[in-house]
């Protein structure tokens, strides 16, 4: 059910300032509020993904954000990625009822990142929406 909604901000490829209605939705079952982000933005990042997953796949030799903010960047996805790809294999043992070997030289997040362009917020849908 709709609550409300609020402004949030964020930053494109070239770093301007975009500013954005976003919805905020009360569960019907706990209660909580949830904001619902477009896919094209991370929970608790300010520039759009396309911009993170550039700095992240090494495409990009310049971009709009600091160094200290693409440190962080980096560091945040180094220190989830194993997260990210335990979860990725819940959801695909719950959904799927496959079994995936633990031990496959290729995780299931750099299998999504071979998919080219996108892969960040494929993957952070897929985290959001299993509830974690």
């Amino acid at each position: 059910m709709v609550k409300d909604s609020r402004n949030r901000h964020c930053r494109n490829g070239k770093g301007d300032r975009l500013e954005l209605r976003i919805r905020r939705l009360k569960c019907r079952s706990c209660g909580k509020i949830h904001t619902e982000l477009p896919d094209f933005l991370q929970p608790f990042k300010h520039y759009v993904s396309q911009v993170i997953e550039d700095v992240l796949d090494q495409a990009t030799t310049s971009c709009p954000a600091e160094g200290s903010t693409i440190r962080r960047w980096k560091q945040w996805f180094s220190q989830a990625t194993a997260t990210i790809n335990g979860i990725l294999m819940a959801i695909g043992l719950f959904f799927h009822r496959t079994a995936i070997p633990l031990m496959e030289p290729t995780s299931l997040l750099q299998s999504l990142r071979n998919t080219g362009p996108g892969w960040l917020k494929k993957a952070m849908r897929q985290l959001a929406n299993s509830g974690n």
